[in-house]
């Protein structure tokens, strides 16, 4: 973990340490959290929650309109769950589902502002890494966990076209090759994208600057001198050719 990643997690405890939980927890207490994992769940060092009874309590039936206060007590130790690559027993994608119960206007200005300064740290931190621990993620997959929550998501894209190292154009190559279709339409295939989503991916990959910048970079790698046999520049020749008729296609 970078020390930007670790200092924003530890602002996360500050900022949302004021909110508590008490006993019946705002989820089916019935069949989905059991006391044993309630009482866990219920410990004031929220540092100390299992993640994985935090995932428990992710999945878990709620009503209609769970309480928000109960989200941000968890928040810091849901933050620190995805920065340790331990992801939702389900999907990647929903690890951190719970913030599309809110809206924007449900977060103040601070707690808006520091989790977008996860965000942004968590992303480029794993731009860094390709690939990733374990192959746990595709980094499209991790786009689409953040895309609900209170931050200005165009800002990891930016992040993405500024970082120019192999692992992130790896990353882009990926994506690429593995998260897109091609029929009946160019398409973000993943179960767990809504339209939104995909068409704002769709639309970033095949914008003519990000065709440019990226083909760029891929061909630079192609064509570079990789004695450490860092790159596979047969998926990255695939990638290129793929990037280039996904431009064409779509600005016909």
């Amino acid at each position: 973990m970078t020390p930007e990643l670790r200092e924003s997690i530890d602002a996360a405890y500050v900022t949302f340490g004021s909110y508590t939980v008490s006993r019946p927890l705002d989820v089916c207490t019935a069949c989905c959290v059991v006391p044993e994992q309630e009482r866990l769940l219920l410990n004031p060092r929220v540092r100390e929650i299992p993640f994985r009874t935090l995932d428990i309590w992710n999945h878990a039936a709620k009503p209609h309109e769970p309480s928000l206060a109960e989200f941000k007590h968890f928040l810091p130790r849901f933050l620190e769950m995805v920065a340790s690559f331990e992801f939702s027993s389900i999907s990647v994608e929903l690890s951190l589902r719970s913030f599309q119960y809110y809206r924007d206007t449900d977060w103040t200005e601070a707690e808006r502002k520091i989790i977008s300064a996860f965000a942004q740290a968590y992303f480029r931190h794993c731009l860094s890494l390709y690939p990733p621990p374990g192959y746990a993620f595709r980094i499209d997959e991790l786009l689409l966990m953040l895309w609900p929550a209170p931050i200005e998501f165009d800002a990891l894209l930016r992040c993405w076209e500024e970082t120019d190292t192999i692992e992130a154009t790896s990353h882009f190559a990926e994506f690429v090759l593995q998260g897109l279709k091609n029929a009946p339409e160019l398409d973000y295939e993943n179960a767990f994208a809504g339209p939104d989503f995909k068409a704002r991916l769709v639309d970033w990959v095949t914008d003519d600057r990000v065709v440019l910048l990226f083909s760029q970079r891929l061909e630079d790698l192609i064509l570079g001198d990789d004695q450490d046999g860092e790159v596979d520049q047969a998926e990255l020749s695939w990638a290129l050719d793929r990037l280039l008729w996904m431009g064409t296609k779509h600005a016909s």
